[in-house]
Formats: C-alpha cells, sequence, structure tokens
C-alpha cells in the first residue's frame, strides 16, 4: 500500500481559508472481482489504485 497527496492552503480572511489537494492511493495484492477463477479458490494478486482532487473551506473562530 502506499499513499502520496500534496495540500494547499490560501488564507482568504484573518477567519477564512481555502484548501486545496491532490490524493494518490495504490493497494497491491487485493482480490479483485474480474481477476477471479472459477471454482478454483480466492486470487488476491490484482492492483488497485484510487486518486482524486479534494477541496475544502476552513472557518476559524
Amino acid at each position: 500500500m502506499g499513499e502520496i497527496g500534496i495540500t494547499g492552503r490560501y488564507r482568504i480572511s484573518q477567519r477564512w481559508s481555502a484548501t486545496v489537494g491532490y490524493q494518490l492511493l495504490w493497494i497491491n495484492q487485493v482480490a479483485l472481482a474480474t481477476e477471479q477463477p472459477l471454482g478454483s479458490g480466492i486470487d488476491a494478486s490484482g492492483d488497485t489504485f484510487y486518486h482524486g482532487a479534494a477541496v475544502g473551506l476552513q472557518y476559524v473562530r
């Protein structure tokens, strides 16, 4: 399993800030439904990869 991400924050005002980022997640040796053999057990040799953007607002009292 591996994960990497980058995040940036921009202060809009004294109390508000905006956050943007990007994340990557890779997992190996998992059982994927599309790679399973018929009737001979579980094949857990698959890899999966997830990625996506993140956006947010933060308010500090």
